[in-house]
């Protein structure tokens, strides 16, 4: 009887948003500065979430998860996030046990979930300018 293994890591990006302003046009993702504490002068865009199980190590995870909150934010004008959340939580792991004649294949995915959630926000001058950042 022949029994194969595969370990697989589950990939799934959950990426949302809840427009709550107005819309600028698109920039870079790079662009997209991250805040724990809000900047003095700013109008917010979106309440974004993303989330990932990306990635070999939680570093990778994370870094990746901030990456897909960057794109959406970029994607909606904002050249800031404030945020609100972040959360790491176990997936868990799935065997699946299939039998095939002289093959039983074994399925085993498991991972780390990684959430990002906070608000799109387009930071300004005092006088309503955009703020050159970075």
């Amino acid at each position: 009887m022949l029994i194969l293994g595969i370990v697989m890591l589950a990939g799934c990006d959950t990426v949302n948003y809840t427009l709550v302003g107005t819309k600028h046009a698109a920039i870079q993702p790079a662009s997209v500065v991250l805040y724990t504490t809000p900047p003095a002068h700013y109008d917010v865009i979106a309440e974004v979430t993303a989330s990932s199980h990306h990635g070999w190590t939680n570093k990778g995870r994370v870094e990746h998860v901030v990456g897909e909150l960057q794109q959406q934010a970029a994607a909606l004008g904002a050249n800031g996030v404030i945020v609100k959340q972040a959360t790491s939580k176990s997936t868990g792991s799935i065997m699946v046990n299939i039998p095939g004649g002289n093959l039983v294949l074994f399925l085993i995915a498991e991972g780390k979930e990684i959430s990002l959630s906070g608000q799109a926000i387009y930071v300004t001058n005092e006088d309503g300018t955009a703020s050159a950042q970075k």
